[in-house]
């Protein structure tokens, strides 16, 4: 029925010059749909009222309402074509009236639609510059309505779709787009009951919730069951904001009004606060992997990482009810990876929780996510005791031509209600484990016997064994350099293979197929998997150009810095593989080499002295294949090596705990000023005070006689309360201060100041002796005072713009582009128009306002807005409040911050010594096992 109509939608969309993919299209599609949406809710309101002899007030005022302006209607209910604005016209009405008058709902109950409309409308913004093109949309989703059960079914039918297609167009598919027969199998073993709440923290599109929904929509037998799934089941969080406002469209597509999903990065929230209000029955997630924290996320959970999918693990187990049933998708290393986050997030899982069940998912279940995934199955509050796998294999290559299906799951389904054992399935005792380090890799012991793989492609000469350096018998007489009973040999002369990766160039670069392993992947020892970077061909330019396909247990050396000759063992990932032409692929001839035993060579000094004295270049070093064959190996029989790695694996082991543990060391030390900050400037006191409604300040400020804007330009102080946690707050807060400290607000106390940038196409307006401050200058000064800059300017570059020398002691913080750096002035200096200034007067000191920012930390976001890049807008800025005491305190507590920065600074010098000791230690230790002095 509406299939027509979204063709004809993807038409307009695509003849649009501000659309450029489908995530465009699925953004612009959704704020269009929502507003219609919101127009048939509102009339299906007014007219329930009217026959209940009610009221009925409508959200939107006149003018806005979709009828006014998106489909404006005659007398006898025909499109008026003379009150329908077209053309430029209704761009401007748009992005000029609509926008802005929507996000003002942001103000509204959290509860309600109207806040959902403001904060959709916070976070996108119209794209569409042509407004026949826009036009064109309206008119098609005017025809569409929400009305009946099939109406929204065929509508949620053709999102959903619209939504793969997003997840199919990238390699970050699973971003947006969780296979739903997937979602479907998972919530089949959850089985989520009515008067249960079910929660995603990575809500993305919606998906799980959606389907949850549909489930759960079967369950309801009365309306008091139809209003608690409307309104107290689902909840859901995302941090970006296209995912967001997808997720909000879909659920309300889907059936449910007012979808209870935040805009929030769920990682900020300290997983040590959850108390029984914030927990939930039921989780059901596909949390993003290989992305990164910065170090005071990564503080909010007691396994540090800055692996993404780690810390939403912990997020989920601290978000369960005691009994409660989760089902999360995860990549697969996190079963096998023994660095000790890892370890100890496998632990947990299995000491707090019944890790109950494991769900390998063969490559390909994500389009375009290229990393093999497992659903992990538990319940909290009871230790695992065994552990049943499920090896997933639908008989076939899964692509978007031959994507899962029901059918392939329906093995595992019923399998896993019994937990019973077959070709696929087998179970884990716990105590069987290995209990340093947890593996749960999935190994299956029912599987049949597989073919022996193919004999990879490389160089098969026939080899007559190590050659002495001396040229004798490798039994005989060694040189001084070389123990007895070991040769040394040229690295090229034990290999089978020892070729360069292939050249591939950008354009024959694919948005997913064999993945293009590059130097970045290559470790000291150890490989980075690097996934958010991960590059790809296809499968036709492969064939095309010959590649040499790098498999498991292959050596990758990297030819270029730093440092130069590195190596690493190309671990098992469950996808095919090449890499780029700058490293060199290394397969070992069997019994003369083993793989670990070169790589922690290559970890050595004499081995990278060895590759510097054979490198060529100047100014970026490298070495050619030719070269590195050269490279003399020095090397024991096959046991001996064996024997050495079994040392060298348990003293790396103990080192890297060591490591571990003094990088934990090091992050408490980072840490002690932040939380020492934080304490002093917590909102602590949360006592709300009825009836006090924040009204429009006045502003101190001068103004422009010709126009009336304000010092610092554009709109004068927002209405919009935005409440902070450390002593910072947009409007008043109905917040008690608290005893001896009292809410002010900022520019009642210190002058605000705008920066700007004098032309950089004026030459000689830079290079004087006005030190300039950009955001690389405050990064660099985050947290202190700066006295130098990269860039001066001079006084004709100042007279010739808006930017202001500002005095010493002036509290600067970076509002966009990289929003939250906080410095101070130690000189006389201009800003950037990337900085907020304060010139602070008598009641408040500039360092305890740095202070006062610096606790902000990540929450100083939330004062922003963009769905792009994030600003501080002036008129939130205009409107801050400040907590503070009186002078003399504030004078007390930078002393006081002063010295715990202090302390904070020798532990983190201590225990840098202490890291380089323990490097110091691991190159000893290498030169010993390479001399034959391990014992």
């Amino acid at each position: 029925m509406y299939e027509n109509a979204f063709n004809k939608i993807d038409r307009a969309l695509r003849n649009d010059e501000g659309m450029s993919s489908e995530l465009d299209y699925a953004e612009q599609t959704s704020w269009v749909l929502f507003l219609k949406y919101l127009d048939d809710l509102e009339s299906e309101r007014a007219d329930r009222a009217a026959l209940e002899g009610k009221d009925y007030s409508p959200t939107l005022e006149e003018g806005y309402r979709w009828a006014d302006w998106a489909a404006p209607k005659d007398a006898d209910g025909s499109f008026d074509h003379d009150a329908a604005m077209m053309g430029d016209d209704l761009i401007a009405f748009v992005d000029d009236e609509l926008f802005p008058y929507l996000s003002d709902f942001k103000s509204a109950d959290p509860s309600t639609l109207a806040y959902k409309i403001g904060e959709v409308f916070t976070e996108i913004r119209s794209k569409f510059r042509s407004g026949y093109s826009l036009r064109d949309v309206l008119d098609e989703v005017d025809a569409l309505s929400f009305g009946t059960q099939a109406q929204r079914h065929e509508l949620s039918s053709l999102y959903e779709d619209r939504i793969k297609r997003m997840g199919n167009a990238g390699r970050n598919g699973g971003e947006y787009y969780t296979p739903r027969p997937l979602i479907r199998a998972m919530i089949e073993v959850l089985q989520p009951r009515i008067g249960e709440t079910v929660y995603d923290g990575a809500a993305g599109s919606a998906g799980f919730l959606c389907e949850a929904y549909e489930a759960m929509e079967k369950q309801a037998r009365t309306a008091a069951d139809r209003e608690r799934l409307q309104n107290e089941t689902f909840y859901g969080q995302e941090k970006k904001s296209l995912a967001y406002i997808i997720g909000v469209m879909n659920m309300i597509l889907h059936g449910v009004e007012a979808p209870n999903i935040r805009h929030t990065n769920t990682l900020t929230e300290n997983v040590l606060d959850y108390g029984p209000a914030d927990q939930h029955d039921v989780i059901l997630a596909n949390p993003p992997f290989g992305g990164g924290e910065r170090k005071e996320v990564q503080h909010n959970f007691p396994i540090r990482s800055g692996e993404t999918a780690y810390l939403f693990t912990q997020h989920f187990v601290r978000k369960l009810k005691g009994g409660g049933r989760a089902g999360v998708v995860i990549k697969n290393t996190v079963l096998s990876n023994t660095d000790n986050a890892s370890v100890a997030l496998r632990r947990e899982l299995l000491e707090e929780c019944n890790l109950h069940t494991i769900l390998d998912l063969p490559g390909g279940t994500f389009q375009g996510a290229g990393v093999k995934t497992v659903v992990l199955f538990f319940e909290r509050g009871e230790a695992t005791r065994r552990i049943w796998y499920y090896q997933l294999d639908p008989g076939r290559k899964l692509g978007k031509t031959s994507p899962l299906t029901d059918d392939d799951l329906a093995d595992f389904v019923r399998l896993q209600k019994d937990k019973a054992d077959s070709e696929k399935s087998w179970s884990v005792e716990v105590s069987d484990l290995d209990q340093d380090t947890l593996d749960l890799s999935v190994r299956n012991p029912n599987a049949p016997e597989a073919a022996p793989p193919a004999q990879p492609r490389g160089d098969h000469r026939r080899y007559a064994g190590p050659r002495r350096r001396d040229g004798g018998d490798p039994e005989g007489h060694q040189g001084d350099a070389v123990k007895a009973g070991w040769a040394e040999v040229p690295l090229g002369e034990l290999c089978s293979t020892f070729t360069d990766g292939d050249w591939i160039e950008t354009k024959d670069q694919a948005p997913e197929g064999i993945r293009l392993l590059q130097t970045g992947n290559v470790g000291s020892g150890y490989f980075k998997d690097r996934r958010e970077k991960a590059r790809f061909i296809d499968y036709e330019t492969f064939d095309r150009l010959s590649c040499t396909e790098v498999v498991p247990g292959d050596i990758l050396v990297s030819r270029l810095p730093d440092p130069v000759g590195r190596g690493c063992i190309v671990p098992e990932t469950g996808e095919r593989m090449i890499t780029a032409v700058d490293c060199a692929i290394i397969r070992t001839k069997p019994g003369d080499a083993e793989p670990a035993f070169l790589t922690y060579y290559m970890q050595s000094v004499s081995y990278l002295r060895a590759v510097d004295e054979l490198c060529t270049g100047t100014t970026r070093r490298r070495i050619s294949r030719k070269n590195l064959a050269k490279v003399p190996v020095p090397l024991p029989p096959i046991e001996e090596q064996r024997r050495i790695v079994a040392v060298l694996d348990e003293a790396f082991e103990g080192l890297a705990r060591a490591r571990a543990n003094v990088e934990a060391n090091v992050a408490d030390a980072e840490g002690l000023f932040l939380s020492a900050l934080r304490g002093v400037f917590r909102n602590e006191a949360r006592t709300w005070t009825a009836g006090r409604t924040p009204e429009r300040v006045s502003m101190r400020e001068e103004t422009d006689t010709k126009n009336g804007a304000t010092r610092t330009g554009g709109r004068g102080a927002t209405l919009r309360p935005i409440t902070g946690d450390y002593s910072l707050s947009v409007l008043a807060p109905e917040i008690e201060a608290r005893p001896g400290w009292r809410w002010s607000k900022l520019t009642d106390l210190a002058r605000l100041e705008s920066g700007h940038t004098p032309s950089r196409k004026r030459p000689d307006w830079w290079g004087g002796n006005i030190p300039w401050v950009g955001i690389k200058d405050a990064r660099g000064a985050h947290g202190s005072v700066l006295t130098t800059t990269n860039e001066n300017t001079n006084e004709e570059g100042i007279a010739n713009s808006s930017a202001r020398i500002l005095p010493p002691g002036t509290v600067c913080l970076s509002r966009t582009a990289s929003v939250g750096y906080v410095t101070r002035l130690g000189v006389a200096a201009a800003t950037s128009q990337d900085f907020v200034n304060w010139v602070c007067g008598e009641d408040l000191l500039p360092e305890f306002l740095q202070l006062l920012l610096l606790a902000q930390g990540e929450a100083i976001r939330r004062f922003a807005s963009g769905s792009v890049h994030q600003t501080i807008y002036y008129p939130e800025v205009k409107a801050f409040w400040v907590c503070h005491p009186s002078v003399e305190v504030q004078a007390a507590i930078c002393e006081a911050m002063n010295e715990v920065r202090e302390a904070s600074e020798r532990g983190e010098a201590c225990y840098a010594a202490q890291r380089n000791d323990l490097t110091g230690l691991q190159s000893s230790l290498l030169s010993r096992a390479f001399a034959g002095e391990l014992t």
